[in-house]
């Protein structure tokens, strides 16, 4: 996000005497519903490095990564439950 923000601080400033002028978009797109499923955001948090530093606007990735572990583990013991139970 930083990067972005430095390369368009600039916008809309003089440069060589020209002002740029500004586009007037019209966006009508309206989004109703997300949806995804287990292997999408495992794939998501496989491709996360794993590192404990992070921007400061969002969570460490290490993070996520040892709730997916978790949750991974929390899977195969409730597996193992339902089996002995039957």
């Amino acid at each position: 996000m930083l990067f972005v923000n430095k390369y368009f601080h600039t916008v809309g400033f003089k440069d060589n005497d020209i002002v740029p002028t500004h586009l007037q978009l019209a966006f009508n797109i309206v989004i109703e519903s997300v949806s995804f499923n287990e292997t999408v955001v495992a794939s998501a948090i496989d491709k996360l490095e794993p590192k404990l530093s992070s921007e400061p606007e969002s969570l460490p990735p290490l993070l996520f990564n040892c709730l997916k572990v978790y949750h991974v583990q929390n899977k195969i013991i409730k597996s193992l439950h339902k089996q002995i139970k039957l």
